[in-house]
C-alpha cells in the first residue's frame, strides 16, 4: 500500500461548503432588488448605474456557474476515489 489517502467526506463537505455560497451569492439583496435608474436624477449617472447593474449579474453568473462546477467535480472525484477503495478492498479480500 502506498499510504496514499483521501478523505471523501472533506471532498464531499468542500463541494457542499461551494454549494452553500453560491447560493447565498445568487440570492442576495443585491442581485433581487435592482435600482430603478430613472429615479437617480441624473441621466449619465443612471446609465452608468444600469450598465455596472447588467456587468454585476453576468458576472456573479459566471461565477456562479463556474463554482457549481467545481463542486460538481468534487463530488465526483470523491465518488471515485470511494469506488477505488472499495475495489481495492475487494481486490485485497480475495487475495487474502
Amino acid at each position: 500500500m502506498s499510504g496514499f489517502a483521501v478523505d471523501t467526506r472533506e471532498l464531499r463537505g468542500a463541494a457542499g461548503s461551494v454549494r452553500a455560497e453560491v447560493a447565498e451569492l445568487v440570492g442576495s439583496p443585491a442581485l433581487r432588488y435592482r435600482a430603478d435608474p430613472t429615479r437617480l436624477g441624473h441621466e449619465g449617472l443612471g446609465a452608468a448605474l444600469a450598465g455596472f447593474d447588467d456587468a454585476a449579474r453576468v458576472g456573479i453568473a459566471a461565477l456562479a456557474s463556474d463554482a457549481s462546477e467545481l463542486a460538481r467535480r468534487l463530488e465526483e472525484t470523491a465518488a471515485a476515489y470511494a469506488d477505488a477503495d472499495v475495489e481495492a478492498a475487494r481486490r485485497s479480500d480475495e487475495h487474502g
